[in-house]
């Protein structure tokens, strides 16, 4: 069992245990302490907590975000549909029984249904059919203040295009929605051929027309700290020639 200690973000020590993990373990936390991973993701959404706001951990993986939003007191739900993350994340889970997290072994999934890139889930060891399916809007609750981490692996595309969850955001009271976004997740076979990889740039496209006018939607977008635009947030994107989209987005919705 390990102490993680995050101090410098203002975040009070919880425990870990890296033995349960086969993916990430001590390397992972000791990163996380030492400020190497996700440091800026991690202090957005830590200095958005508040004691008794409600986060919603799409794409948990082993609990860290939850671990961290309950520590600094908000009331948390975790959903991760990975046999292996979903166990390790119980493990840390267990290890911090004073701390508000409610844990579900399911898929977040849009009106149309489940969406899965070849990279959001392994389907070799895990049993899709049998996972829950839980509908996203079926989560919020409009009149508490709310932050969303979605980090899904390609998965989050779906959700973006849905008309009833962004009505749903957008009639919230005040919600702040963190995306880190994975343009290009959905292909193993770029180099296969011509068609192939024209059919990986007509699908950016696609997810880069799909972030635009679901940011339009939002009251703001930040991007690396810095206010911004559903034009330049795209533009952002190599394949319009900028540098890529390498860090998370809050959106804000407030009604």
């Amino acid at each position: 069992m390990k102490k993680v200690r995050l101090s410098k973000y203002g975040i009070p020590d919880f425990y870990v245990e890296p033995l349960a993990e086969t993916k990430y373990g001590l390397d992972f936390w000791d990163s996380a302490e030492n400020g190497s991973w996700e440091s800026d993701q991690l202090a957005d959404l830590s200095s958005l907590a508040r004691v008794g706001c409600y986060f919603i951990d799409i794409g948990a993986s082993n609990g860290v975000y939850s671990l961290i939003m309950a520590s600094l007191g908000c009331d948390v739900i975790a959903i991760e549909p990975d046999e292996a993350q979903f166990a390790a994340m119980k493990v840390n889970l267990n290890l911090n029984p004073d701390l508000k997290i409610e844990s579900r072994k399911g898929l977040v999934v849009s009106s149309s249904g489940i969406s899965l890139s070849p990279y959001a889930l392994d389907i070799k060891s895990n049993d899709v059919k049998s996972l829950e399916k839980i509908d996203f809007t079926s989560l919020l609750k409009i009149d508490e203040m709310t932050i969303i981490k979605i980090d899904i692996e390609g998965g989050e595309w779906a959700l973006l295009r849905d008309k009833r969850i962004v009505s749903h955001l957008r009639r919230h009271k005040n919600l702040r929605l963190s995306l880190s976004p994975h343009i290009g997740f959905f292909s193993k076979n770029y180099h296969k051929g011509v068609l192939y990889r024209l059919q990986f740039r007509l699908s950016v496209l696609r997810e880069l027309l799909t972030l635009y006018f679901f940011s339009r939607k939002a009251n703001s977008i930040t991007y690396l700290g810095a206010k911004t635009s559903p034009g330049k947030l795209v533009r952002i994107d190599r394949i319009l020639g900028g540098p890529g989209l390498r860090g998370h987005i809050i959106f804000e919705f407030k009604n």
